[in-house]
């Protein structure tokens, strides 16, 4: 959709949930559930971006992501960027973060934290539930439940989902694994 400009659009509240621009990027916020996400805007060269603030939120560009994380919640959230291939990306440390490249996926995880999260190239093809079902890489687990596929971590006890095609309600209500 369009983003409107910081000026327009800072603090946009509805119910619990509250929405900050801080360029680039588009933050919801639910006070309810302390949780947080972000909306995809302009990546700002990583000179630019690297470490903004905003309150308790810091935007920390660790190539090839952007990470926004809540100091307050103890949150992390990521805007997609390009993904590199998995020789480059296998492993990149910054802090307390490190990433994993597991095929088609990049993960970030915060070792502080113990929270993670998760990226996918948009145009990646998922395989049939039969073929990607339960595919582990050290203690994450992912697991095809149409239609998303799910990465947990069974150490955290923590996951993500990414989001695939949405199938119509009536067909994907009350989906379960």
């Amino acid at each position: 959709m369009e983003i409107l400009p910081a000026q327009q659009s800072h603090h946009i509240s509805y119910g619990d949930l509250t929405c900050t621009t801080v360029s680039p990027s588009l933050i919801w916020r639910s006070y309810l559930h302390n949780s947080l996400t972000i909306s995809y805007m302009e990546i700002l060269p990583a000179q630019q971006s690297h470490h903004i603030s905003y309150g308790d939120l810091t935007c920390t560009t660790v190539s090839p992501s952007l990470i926004w994380r809540s100091y307050l919640h103890n949150s992390l959230t990521i805007s997609y960027m390009e993904i590199l291939p998995a020789q480059q990306s296998h492993h990149i440390s910054y802090g307390d973060l490190t990433c994993t490249t597991v095929s088609p996926y990049i993960i970030w995880r915060s070792n502080l934290h113990k929270s993670f999260a998760n990226l996918t190239k948009s145009h990646m093809e998922i395989l049939p539930a039969q073929q990607s079902h339960q595919v582990s890489y050290g203690d994450l687990t992912c697991t095809s439940v149409s239609p998303r596929l799910i990465w947990r971590s069974n150490l955290y006890n923590s996951f993500v989902k990414s989001h695939m095609e949405t199938l119509p309600a009536q067909q994907s209500h009350q989906v379960s694994y």
